[in-house]
Parts: structure tokens; C-alpha cells; sequence
């Protein structure tokens, strides 16, 4: 095993290459998306056996969100002052016994109590391999790390409704629940084998910043973080908004979509934003981190303004790939919290941002569905596009925030 390793490990890790602890992480990252997109496609046979309202499917489709809310500040406490590893071990122990109680559960509350739980382990996961490739990546490819990182959710989009979709038409909602449990259970062997484990929280960034002794971080301003954080939470209201209720409403009320088109199309741009994260982090390390933020998140801006204008499925599926656009570049919020934040802070400081984006994002829905009733699509793809427009002026004000872009600006203000 460990000369098998040896050979991946020349494979993967060349110059520009990607190191397989890198690979391994987001490995993670993505079974907690697939765990998470796997509910969807079965929310009509769950209606059907426990008998419960449109409201009832809500709830449980918002369980990861309350999860997140609740366990965000703690999550990210806990990625500061544990090794990788037993982190990793612990969050996929709470999501598989989360994933069992609401696969097997007799009664809708539990269930929903099932799935909280499991959103529980997956946002544990997130947050310990968001903070490790923030610690692990050196300053001048840290973009590009985060990027790598960022493939996690469309891949877990792309792949989960399909698979079990699929599980549940053969054998029943409650074998698509236990499905997602596989990606959990499969990964954790990467584990022992890649994952620095040996390394405590913050280790492994001092080491890289004493072979890069001139990329070392300037004092933090609590400010730029609070404005990260606003930027943060203005982001994620345009791009929840637009994929959680603009986009598929519009497909399936006006445009009278089937649901195989609308998902056809939700899938298009899961399966776009893959190569995009990759480029636009990579982009980030060259030309800064607000010039990939601006131009995505305007794309996201015109597509939710010129949507409700819309008549037929073409011009639909080119709004998902103006979404695709702003989803990719939006990761820089992230990628933002990392330049700026002491390593030994860093998952305190996600945790952080993640809260504002949570909190802001829990109601967006329901706020979205009044506003289409009082002002139809077009006012409410005018909130979207406010929300967006707001987070590119913070993020000007904020600054860009690449390593060696603004170091003698940051001399002179601290």
C-alpha cells in the first residue's frame, strides 16, 4: 500500500500539480454536497408515505440550513484546536448516524431530526477541509486551492440527484436516504492514507509561511472581516435566491417547464461551475481576487433582471449558465476570509462568515414567495439583483485582498 501510494503521490504532485491531500479533502467535501443534494428527488414519495404539506417538505428541506445555523461558530472552534484527522472521523460518525435515524425513522419528525443531525457531520467536514486547504496552500496558489476546494458542491449537485433518483424509482425513498451514506463511509479511507493528520491546526500554515518568510500575513483589521462577512451574506442571498426559488419557480409557473427540463438545467450548471471553479481560482492568484468576484457576480445581476423576460427553454438554459458564471466566482468571499485571518484563527473566522451567510439565506425563500405574489418575477429578480450589486460595492470598499497585491498598502494602514 504505501509503495502504491508512493507512485500516486509522483503522479498527482508535479509543478502546478495538485497534492493528494488536496484531492482527498475535497473527496470529503463532496460526499457531504452528495448527502445533501440527495434529498430532492425523493421529496414526492416522502409526501406521499408520511402524508404531509408542501410547508412539512420545507422544514425538512431547510434541516441542513438549521444544522448550519446551529453548529457554524462551534465547527468552526473545533477546526482550530483539533487535528484534521479525528475531525474528519468524528463529523462522519454524526452524518452516518444522522443518515440512519432518518432513513429508517417511523415518523416525519424524526426524519427531519435525522437529517439535522446528518447536516450536523456534514458541516463539520466542510468547515475542517475548508480550514485545512487554507492552512495547507501557500499564499501565492491559495486561489487555486480554494477553487479545487469549491468543485465540492457542483459535483455533489450534479451526481446526487441522479443516483438517487435512481435508488429510489428501483427500491424506495428510504434506499436513496442510505445511498448517500456511501460517499460518507467511502472516503474516510483516504483518510489515514493522505490526510495530514500528524499535523496540528495551524502547523502546517507556519511551516509554509517559514519557507515563504516574505508572504507572511499583516495584522488583521476586524473591519475587512466584518465587511468580508456583509459581502458574504449579500452574495449568498443573490445566488440562494436565484437557484433555490427565482430559477426553478419562473421554469415550472411561467415557462410551464416539466420537472425533468428544469432539472436538466439546474444540472447543466452544476456540470459548468466545475471547470469555472477551477479557473477562477487559479485566475484569482494572477489578477486578484474582486476582478474574478465582479465580473461573475454581474453576470448573476443581468440574469436575474433579464429572466422574468424570458419565453421559451433555449434563453432558460443560458440564465443556468449565467448562474453557473456568478456561483463559480462567488467562492472568492471564502477565499477572502482565508487571505485575511490568522491561520491559528482560521476556522473561528469561516465559522464566522458561513453564520452571516446562513443566517441571511434560512428565510429567503419564504421572503422570495411573498415578493413573487405582491410584485411577480420581475420584483423579485430585482431583489436578486440588488443583493448582488450590494456585494460587489462592499467587496470594492473591502479591497482585494491576494497576497502581494496590497502588501504596501498594508504596511502603511497597520
Amino acid at each position: 500500500m504505501l509503495l502504491l501510494m508512493q507512485q500516486l503521490k509522483r503522479m498527482l504532485v508535479h509543478e502546478g500539480g495538485i497534492p493528494p491531500d488536496i484531492l482527498a479533502v475535497t473527496a470529503l467535501s463532496a460526499a457531504g454536497s452528495f448527502a445533501n443534494g440527495g434529498l430532492a428527488p425523493i421529496l414526492g414519495e416522502i409526501a406521499s408515505y408520511f402524508g404531509v404539506s408542501f410547508t412539512a417538505l420545507g422544514i425538512l428541506t431547510a434541516a441542513f440550513a438549521f444544522a448550519r445555523v446551529l453548529i457554524d461558530l462551534p465547527a468552526g472552534t473545533l477546526a482550530d484546536r483539533i487535528r484534521p484527522a479525528t475531525m474528519f472521523y468524528v463529523a462522519a460518525g454524526i452524518s452516518v448516524f444522522g443518515g440512519l435515524v432518518a432513513a429508517l425513522a417511523p415518523t416525519f419528525i424524526l426524519l427531519v431530526t435525522g437529517r439535522i443531525i446528518q447536516g450536523f457531520g456534514v458541516t463539520l467536514t466542510v468547515f475542517t477541509a475548508t480550514a485545512y486547504i487554507g492552512r495547507r496552500a501557500r499564499a501565492t496558489e491559495r486561489g487555486r486551492m480554494m477553487g479545487i476546494a469549491n468543485v465540492a458542491n457542483p459535483i455533489g449537485e450534479l451526481l446526487a440527484p441522479l443516483t438517487v433518483g435512481f435508488a429510489a424509482a428501483v427500491a424506495g425513498w428510504r434506499t436513496g436516504l442510505l445511498l448517500t451514506l456511501l460517499p460518507t463511509i467511502g472516503t474516510l479511507v483516504l483518510v489515514p492514507i493522505l490526510i495530514q493528520g500528524q499535523v496540528a491546526a495551524g502547523v502546517i500554515q507556519k511551516q509554509i509561511e517559514t519557507k515563504d518568510s516574505w508572504q507572511q500575513k499583516f495584522p488583521i483589521k476586524v473591519h475587512l472581516l466584518l465587511g468580508i462577512n456583509l459581502m458574504t451574506a449579500a452574495t449568498s442571498l443573490a445566488n440562494f435566491g436565484f437557484k433555490s426559488t427565482l430559477f426553478p419557480l419562473f421554469g415550472s409557473r411561467i415557462l410551464r417547464l416539466n420537472p425533468a427540463l428544469i432539472g436538466l438545467a439546474i444540472g447543466v450548471a452544476a456540470a459548468v461551475r466545475f471547470p469555472l471553479s477551477l479557473a477562477s481560482g487559479m485566475l484569482s492568484d494572477r489578477i486578484g481576487r474582486m476582478a474574478v468576484f465582479a465580473p461573475g457576480m454581474v453576470a448573476l445581476v443581468l440574469g436575474a433582471l433579464v429572466l422574468p423576460t424570458t419565453g421559451t427553454f433555449g434563453p432558460y438554459l443560458g440564465f443556468a449558465l449565467l448562474y453557473a458564471v456568478g456561483a463559480a466566482a462567488s467562492h472568492m468571499v471564502y477565499t477572502m476570509v482565508v487571505d485575511r485571518a490568522p491561520s491559528d484563527q482560521l476556522g473561528s473566522a469561516l465559522g464566522t462568515n458561513q453564520l452571516f451567510a446562513d443566517v441571511a439565506t434560512v428565510g429567503m425563500p419564504v421572503a422570495l414567495g411573498l415578493l413573487i405574489d405582491a410584485a411577480g418575477f420581475g420584483g423579485a429578480g430585482m431583489a436578486i439583483a440588488t443583493f448582488g450589486a450590494l456585494a460587489i460595492g462592499i467587496g470594492l470598499v473591502v479591497g482585494d485582498t491576494s497576497p502581494g497585491r496590497n502588501r504596501e498598502s498594508d504596511r502603511t494602514q497597520c
